[in-house]
């Protein structure tokens, strides 16, 4: 059996690492990323920065800030039950799924940790519903308290820098 997506995620989240958030606010679970990203700034020490639905546009203003490992928060479709939380390292990220983007996260991903040489992970939850105008689900609404509390327990237990500007 593997490790759980919060053990990858204690192996993987170092002092410095960046958070970015990935989706469309109004697409229902797609906000997952996004919201994510509202609900750690202020209240956990880690970087976040909210890439909306064009990570793309963001490459250039991630590799300013020089982070060493970049974890992208998205929703992202494996084949799990609405909800399901995983840790997918680069070379595992999903090529295709729910993407709203423009470009796959996957290309994203490498795209990003070629131009930054930084590490770079997702943490994806599988979504119900990411139709225009849909609700957060309850189920993807469960798994962002899920994570957000998981992500402020972590940076209480290593005391991870502040937020950059």
């Amino acid at each position: 059996m593997g490790a759980t997506w919060q053990q990858a995620l204690d192996e993987f989240l170092r002092p410095g690492a960046l958070l970015v958030g990935i989706g469309n606010r109004l697409r229902g679970d797609d906000a997952f990323g996004p919201m994510l990203t509202d609900r750690l700034r202020g209240a956990t020490s880690w970087s976040v920065r909210d890439a909306g639905e064009t990570p793309e546009n963001e490459i250039g203003r991630i590799a300013a800030l020089g982070p060493e490992r970049v974890l992208l928060l998205d929703a992202v479709n494996w084949g799990a039950g609405p909800g399901g939380i995983a840790f997918f390292p680069i070379h595992t990220v999903p090529w295709q799924g729910v993407s709203t983007h423009g470009m796959s996260l996957r290309l994203f991903a490498e795209v990003l940790a070629a131009r930054t040489g930084c590490w770079v992970a997702l943490v994806g939850v599988q979504p119900k519903c990411t139709r225009i105008g849909a609700p957060l689900s309850s189920e993807v609404a469960e798994s962002l308290d899920c994570v957000a509390g998981y992500l402020m327990n972590t940076t209480a237990r290593r005391g991870s820098p502040g937020d950059r500007p």
